[in-house]
Formats: structure tokens, sequence, C-alpha cells
């Protein structure tokens, strides 16, 4: 049996999750706020994350199946 597959599915899994969990975490100042100092930083900051939780989903779903 080849496992060359088996595990690229477990890496591609525990990386998918992996990101999610970076990118869900929530790095919050002392008054429980995420803080920019400009819009563009935070759009661009949003628009990142939305690219990496897409990444993410999709080697989950690639690990799973």
């Amino acid at each position: 049996m080849n496992y060359t597959f088996l595990i690229m599915d477990v890496f591609f899994f525990v990386t998918g999750c992996t990101i999610c969990y970076l990118i869900n975490r929530r790095r919050l100042n002392a008054e429980g706020l995420e803080g920019f100092s400009l819009h563009n930083h935070t759009a661009s900051t949003k628009f990142i994350k939305d690219i990496g939780k897409l990444i993410a989903y999709a080697l989950i779903t690639s690990g799973i199946l």
C-alpha cells in the first residue's frame, strides 16, 4: 500500500487546522479591541485573513478527501 497519499492528507489536514487556529486567534489590546492606526491597515488585514482562511479550508478539504 502506498502511504505517500496518507501522509500528504494528514499533513494538509494538520496544516489547514493550524492556519485556521492562527487566523481565528484574536490579538486584542488592553481595551479588548483590535487596534489599527489606519483604515487601510484594517482593510488589508481583513483581506489577508480571508485569503488565509480560503487556503486553510482548501487544505482541510483536500486532507479529508
